[in-house]
């Protein structure tokens, strides 16, 4: 199997176990693959980054997101978003687990947490491989953007004022 179709094979594989844990009015309808480039080699093997979107759709009356029921719907009386997210993954099987990093004001922390060494703090936004614990272990790692202005298209509506509203929780479901 050549490393592209292996790639595809696990992301498509993560994120439709990701799914079956949501209510089934919430679905990623689409990935597209921005980037995909190497991220090095480590104890468990190589790995690899993508830089991906997600598009979805909701249900406004099925998911608990305050003022969903408000936002503009599409043809089907689904309401649409968009996020981005970064994947840095083993090329071959990992230890199966994904450790999903929710950035903080478009800053993915996990990396600096867990693979800073003693001496050097990898900072906060940072993709750095430093000590590469996480890789070593066998870990996949997805950072998955979530507010307005980091790569995430959301909903909106407007307020009785006539002011447009975004819903930021809507990358996450």
């Amino acid at each position: 199997m050549h490393l592209r179709q292996l790639s595809m094979m696990i992301v498509l594989v993560l994120f439709a176990l990701a799914q079956s844990s949501f209510d089934a009015s919430a679905k990623v309808v689409r990935m597209e693959r921005i980037s995909a480039a190497s991220y090095g080699n480590f104890k468990s093997g190589e790995f690899v980054r993508w830089d991906v979107r997600f598009f979805g759709e909701l249900s406004p009356s099925a998911e608990a997101i305050p003022d969903l029921d408000k936002a503009t719907r599409n043809s089907q009386g689904m309401v649409e978003y968009a996020t981005r997210a970064i994947l840095i993954m083993p090329v071959e099987a990992g230890n199966g687990a994904l450790l999903l990093d929710v950035p903080n004001r478009g800053r993915p922390i996990s990396l600096s947490l867990f693979n800073s060494p003693h001496n050097v703090v990898v900072p906060f936004g940072s993709l750095d491989q430093g000590t590469g614990f996480l890789q070593d272990a066998g870990y996949t790692v997805a950072a998955v953007s979530w507010e307005l202005g980091h790569g995430v298209e959301l909903p909106t509506f407007k307020d009785a004022e006539g002011t447009t509203r975004y819903i930021e929780s809507t990358a996450f479901a």
